[in-house]
């Protein structure tokens, strides 16, 4: 570390490195960072050092997550809250021991306020296909120590198999399997039907669906109809984003008819937490991205 009189500073990181990776194994293997106190000073001081491209920070209901230093979401985070209406709402209409299912669960904003929400009666079911949002939203599940949280590495859609999931360059809760002008490259993500994953297990259906697949809402919608049917009291948050949709030909006559198919009534998201019923002619007006509250009539 020290060579005649110059000091060799990859030699003093990869010696603190070796250090507190050591001292991370440790606290991971004894449990000692179960304590509170012990558990914020490991993954502010310790695990971020290991990853300079990520930040620690508080949100609603005293909830600890990791984020992108560069992204959508650490940028328009204010006071620990994303999509102030949208949080507010969920807070209010999501109850203790229901069934939550998020599509689309980046690093896990709302699957972590969700499971505190429902509480250890209920369930979260939580889809992300991207690998690494997908880490870092294990690794927001771990800080918390939420254990009503079941995390597929997986889209959803209409179908099963394999699937290109085309990745933006300027945000990572951009991804899509539906490709626009801005996303160009592509990685292999496996893919299912909401139908086909609750036809397969042993697992009660959802009593709430969040919906933010950037573009592909008429697929998760096409594959989740006897999920719809044979749900009672559902109800839906889903980003709608008008250019986005005229970017992958999905014209918004095509999802609110859908959804209307659905038996839903489809109220608009309010700042302040409300939501209030919007026609399609209404929702032609709207140009930019905002969110839906779908109540199954």
């Amino acid at each position: 570390m020290y060579h005649g009189g110059t000091i060799d500073a990859m030699g003093i990181k990869r010696g603190v490195y070796s250090v507190l990776h050591d001292l991370a194994k440790i606290c991971h293997k004894s449990k000692i960072n179960s304590n509170p106190f012990i558990n914020y000073f490991y993954y502010k001081y310790i695990y971020l050092f290991q990853n300079h491209d990520i930040k620690l920070i508080k949100t609603v209901l005293n909830t600890l997550l990791f984020i992108y230093s560069k992204g959508l979401l650490g940028e328009c985070l204010t006071y620990g809250m994303w999509e102030r209406g949208t949080t507010q709402l969920l807070l209010r209409t999501l109850k203790r021991g229901e069934t939550f299912v998020d599509i689309g669960a980046h690093v896990g904003y709302y699957t972590t306020l969700a499971s505190k929400l429902v509480g250890d009666e209920g369930k979260i079911i939580a889809f992300e296909p991207d690998p690494n949002n997908y880490k870092l939203l294990c690794k927001n599940i771990e800080i918390n120590h939420l254990n009503n949280i079941i995390c597929e590495r997986q889209a959803i859609t209409d179908c099963v198999g394999i699937s290109k999931l085309w990745l933006s360059p300027f945000d990572s809760g951009s991804h899509s399997l539906s490709r626009a002008r801005t996303r160009v490259r592509h990685i292999y993500v496996r893919i299912t039907s909401l139908d086909h994953y609750f036809n397969s297990r042993q697992l009660s259906l959802p009593d709430y669906i969040k919906i933010d697949v950037e573009g592909a809402e008429l697929e998760v919608l096409n594959g989740m109809s006897t999920v719809i049917k044979n749900s009672q009291n559902l109800r839906l948050i889903m980003e709608y984003n008008p250019e986005i949709l005229c970017d992958t030909g999905i014209s918004p006559e095509k999802l609110f008819q859908k959804l209307h198919s659905y038996g839903f009534d489809v109220q608009l998201i309010q700042k302040d937490g409300s939501a209030v019923k919007i026609t399609y002619f209404s929702l032609l007006q709207i140009k930019t991205n905002v969110n839906l509250y779908c109540l199954k009539c």
